[in-house]
């Protein structure tokens, strides 16, 4: 029976806890600050042209040699393209 006295009084006192308070007053900015943002480094530079293939002593080169110089030529452009394409997406900030 006791306890059925201090019931009310416990719900109050923890009801006290939820009461709500005042809200803070809004903090108001006033100074804008701009900040150059510059593209990552690693997307600036492009791979170097690869070296043209060795010739041999008639001044001829090798078909395959020529096949394989193609492939690096075309990797180095691709390679490129893709970082040109990279620079492209953070500047329009996707």
């Amino acid at each position: 029976m006791r306890m059925m006295r201090l019931l009310p009084l416990c719900c109050a006192t923890l009801l006290m806890g939820c009461a709500a308070s005042a809200p803070p007053a809004p903090t108001v900015v006033t100074r804008v600050e701009m900040v150059r943002m510059a593209p990552p480094v690693e997307l600036l530079t492009c791979p170097d042209i690869p070296q043209e293939p060795v010739r041999d002593a008639r001044g001829d080169v090798a078909q395959s040699a020529i096949a394989e110089y193609l492939a690096l030529v075309h990797r180095a452009w691709a390679d490129c393209r893709d970082r040109l394409g990279a620079v492209r997406d953070w500047v329009a900030g996707d």
